[in-house]
This record gives C-alpha cells, structure tokens and sequence, in this order.
C-alpha cells in the first residue's frame, strides 16, 4: 500500500487501506496521522465518514476519549436521516457507542443504540447490546424487553439467550 502510494498518493482509498492496516498492526498513530494527510474538504460525505470513523478508532484505541467521541460525533453529522445505514455508518455508531460506554456514559449509549435501531429495527445485535446498556443501569424490565424483541426475530441467539437468562437471575 505504501508504494501504491508512492506511485499515486491521490487514491483516496488507498489511504484509508493503509490506515486500517495500521490500526490492524497497532500503529495507532501512523493511521492517525495518515488521515489527517487526507485534505478533507475535497471529498464526500461517505468519504468524510470513513475519515472521521478512522480517527475516532485511531483514538479510542490510542486511549483519547474525548478526540474519539469528537470524530464521532462529527461523523453523525455526515449521516443521512432518512437512508438505510451504510456499513461505515454501522461500524460510527458502534464506535461511539462503545466511546460513551468506557466513559461511563451509559444513558449516551443507549440513545446511540436507539437512534441505530430506528434505522434497522430487526438488528439482534444492536437490541442484544441495548439490553446489555440498560443491565448495566440496572434497569433489568427493560433489559429484559431488548433480549425478547431480540428473540422474536430469531429464538435461538446463543448470546440473547444467554444475557436473557443473567437478568432472569438478578
């Protein structure tokens, strides 16, 4: 990927490769810093998701909440309202999701997970992850409620049934 880029450092896609491939190998850094030679402002809006979805990983990995859940949050905005959800989209909202859990920040998770869930309401495991949210703020009826909705699309989910039968034990 490096020498491709050597070669044409105007493919965009190549850059993201490469950046993935240093968050695959823990070079957190070099993905961030290899986005941010990206001049933003001359793409798209998917293109500009996938950039802020780099840097928020990059981020959240190198342990810099704060800057992960900022790229985000940029990102959201380059959503839109009314499609179905890209996999770039996807792969945000988990991200953030999942920012907003390790800062302790159980309620902002859950409205990720449900903002998700308007788009794709038969997700097992987005609900799966809704019902985990809401355990951890002992909020169990609720929990409970994921897990089932959850099991009406498909009865045999080995983690819903398993979670399911946590909060039938607490």
């Amino acid at each position: 990927l490096e020498k491709a880029l050597k070669i044409n450092p105007k493919f965009l896609y190549l850059k993201l490769e490469l950046a993935y491939y240093y968050i695959a190998t823990g070079q957190f850094d070099l993905a961030f810093i290899e986005v941010e030679k990206i001049d933003y402002e001359k793409h798209g809006d998917i293109e500009k998701l996938n950039i802020n979805l780099i840097k928020s990983k990059a981020k959240l990995l190198m342990g810099d909440l704060d800057a992960a859940l900022s790229y985000c949050i940029e990102g959201s905005t380059l959503c839109p309202p009314d499609k179905p959800l890209e996999d770039t989209e996807k792969s945000l909202c988990f991200a953030w999701s999942e920012i907003l859990k390790r800062k302790g920040d159980f309620q902002g998770a859950i409205k990720v997970s449900k903002s998700y869930l308007k788009k794709d309401p038969d997700n097992i495991p987005w609900l799966n992850e809704l019902g985990v949210q809401y355990s951890w703020l002992n909020e169990y009826d609720k929990a409970i409620e994921a897990y089932e909705r959850a099991l009406k699309i498909d009865g045999k989910e080995p983690n819903v049934l398993m979670n399911l039968g946590v909060e039938y034990l607490k």
